[in-house]
């Protein structure tokens, strides 16, 4: 439901005294959409990273589980959260650039063989901005594979563990990552229009519009 791949750079005196290197901040969140708690005992992530699901790890209906590059690490950028949440680490990193992720089981087969990108169609804010990645409606059970199906997360960081429902299709957020914008107040199209005006007038920030100004007399 959650990847954060490219992590912002440590900033904070608790993170710097932990870790220097931001890859030790990626998490990757899992949330049972299901009706009833499932066993993960057999599942792991063979593809992307690596990481087997230890004995008697069972995700309830609607919880979400979290497996982390560095514990340390993520704890300093996001403090202590419930007991449990944090199932473990895995080895390997996530790719800045994008890659095949895969979540396999022995009794099901893969549950999820996807590949995303840091490239548009697929968000790009989450490419080194600080924003996670993060299913639109997880609980819809969208195809991971598909660009559309994601969304820079609203927070800087993201919310590892928590509900994702400040992220909207439609709100600026999206609108910046559908259209590579990464500055508020630039004029890509050199209309004299900055980005931030282009959308609350509903005009293409890669498009002059200079035709919506006010002319002098």
């Amino acid at each position: 439901s959650e990847l954060h791949y490219h992590p912002a750079e440590p900033a904070t005196p608790e993170e710097i005294a932990v870790s220097r290197d931001r890859d030790n901040y990626e998490f990757v969140e899992l949330l049972n959409i299901g009706p009833r708690s499932i066993d993960l005992i057999d599942a792991e992530f063979s593809d992307g990273i690596a990481f087997v699901f230890p004995p008697n790890t069972v995700l309830g209906a609607g919880a979400r589980a979290l497996v982390v590059r560095n514990e340390a690490a993520f704890t300093a950028r996001y403090g202590e959260l419930p007991e449990g949440l944090v199932i473990g680490q895995y080895s390997g990193r996530l790719s800045n650039d994008g890659e095949q992720v895969i979540l396999t089981s022995n009794s099901a087969g893969d549950l999820h063989d996807f590949t995303y990108n840091d490239q548009a169609p697929w968000p790009t804010l989450p490419d080194g901005d600080g924003h996670s990645l993060v299913l639109v409606e997880p609980a819809s059970g969208p195809d991971h594979a598909e660009p559309t199906s994601w969304l820079p997360h609203a927070k800087i960081g993201g919310a590892p563990g928590e509900d994702d429902n400040t992220i909207a299709p439609g709100s600026y957020l999206a609108w910046k990552n559908a259209n590579g914008i990464s500055n508020d107040g630039g004029d890509e199209d050199g209309d004299l229009i900055m980005n931030f005006a282009e959308y609350a007038m509903g005009t293409l920030p890669r498009s002059p519009d200079s035709g919506v100004l006010p002319r002098p007399m």
